[in-house]
């Protein structure tokens, strides 16, 4: 009867399920109840009820999640085609071409993974290792130094 008691105050705390305090005097988190005590086949049975319950309603929710698209992964949406607007819009230098760095950059924003500031600070950085400001790091630069 202990360790059934030690594992239902485990779960009381883990789960935070203070609806079915049966333990003896037990004072729930939010002070709103305390329990009166209940027998070992009540606890055990609640036990049950909680795992038995919190593992069908979270099964629900991930499958009913992935049914309807919201999968933990990202999906990226797919450009069909470019349009005048989208290409002045992701051609920020301007040259009438858009560059993989360039259209990357772009998805990126749009698709909410990663943050404008995110990337301006990456292309910073790139850009100061670039000593020769060729677009590309070299050997010549590595050996021209490091940032300080």
């Amino acid at each position: 009867e202990l360790l059934v008691d030690a594992i239902y105050l485990s779960a009381l705390v883990t789960f935070q399920m203070d609806s079915l305090c049966i333990v003896g005097h037990v004072q729930c988190s939010a002070g709103w109840h305390e329990s009166h005590g209940g027998n070992l086949k009540s606890r055990v049975l609640s036990l049950l009820w909680y795992f038995f319950s919190y593992g069908t309603v979270s099964h629900f929710l991930i499958s009913s999640g992935r049914f309807l698209g919201l999968d933990a992964k990202a999906h990226p949406s797919v450009v069909r085609g470019l349009t005048d607007s989208y290409m002045n819009k992701v051609d920020e230098d301007q040259d009438g071409q858009v560059s993989l760095a360039e259209f990357l950059r772009m998805r990126l924003i749009e698709e909410n993974l990663v943050e404008e500031e995110i990337i301006d600070e990456i292309i910073q950085n790139f850009a100061a290792l670039d000593k020769d400001e060729s677009g590309f790091l070299s050997r010549e630069d590595m050996k021209s130094g490091s940032l300080e």
